[in-house]
């Protein structure tokens, strides 16, 4: 961080932005090598400050929703013997049905994911 001038260090925090400063040297080194113009380059600052914050409150939401387990669509184990419709399962995933204010329901015998589904749904992956 020695690199960065003091003042926009000053001012990245007085906006609240501070944490933006440990990948910002990789950022700019990326944007000198990509040639990137100024927008360009605020774009892409922005964007990972945006992520950072989503996946801050995304955590928040989880730890107050008091969730037992953490799961996730990608540790999904599409070899399993238990059937199920993947292309489905994966626009369930989109979670499009909750703009349509629809439910969705999982019915299967004891020991077959709906419980691990409804929970990754339930964190949107």
């Amino acid at each position: 961080m020695s690199q960065i001038d003091p003042d926009l260090v000053r001012l990245l925090k007085r906006l609240k932005l501070g944490p933006v400063l440990p990948t910002l040297p990789e950022r700019l080194t990326l944007a000198r090598a990509q040639q990137l113009d100024y927008v360009a380059f605020l774009t892409l600052l922005l964007a990972d400050e945006v992520q950072r914050r989503d996946q801050q409150a995304l955590e928040r939401h989880l730890q107050l929703a008091g969730f037992e387990d953490r799961v996730d669509l990608d540790a999904v184990d599409w070899t399993s013997p238990v059937q199920f419709d993947r292309r489905q399962l994966q626009h369930l995933f989109t979670l499009e049905f909750l703009q349509r204010k629809e439910h969705v329901i999982f019915v299967g015998p004891v020991g077959m994911a709906s419980h691990y589904l409804s929970f990754s749904i339930c964190i949107g992956k």
